[in-house]
């Protein structure tokens, strides 16, 4: 039974991929309106677990020693107050 404004499951699961691929898509370019409020639709258990993901993504490359060191470089030496 489809009710109006529901997705039946294999309707969701297509969403679903879509909705992943496509945010796997914006990685380089950044999240426009559109795939942000195709990310808010998804069911908030999808939504937690997608943005655990990128926040592991996240932790790793913080962690890598290269990315260590270019931050240090970029954020350390002498304060300069104008």
């Amino acid at each position: 039974m489809v009710v109006e404004g529901k997705l039946d499951l294999s309707q969701a699961t297509e969403r679903n991929n879509m909705s992943i691929q496509t945010l796997e898509n914006t990685k380089a370019t950044g999240w426009t309106l559109e795939k942000r409020r195709e990310f808010m639709k998804l069911p908030l258990t999808e939504r937690r677990r997608i943005l655990g993901e990128m926040a592991e993504k996240a932790t790793n490359h913080y962690e890598e020693p290269e990315a260590q060191k270019e931050r240090e470089l970029w954020q350390s030496g002498d304060i300069v107050e104008y």
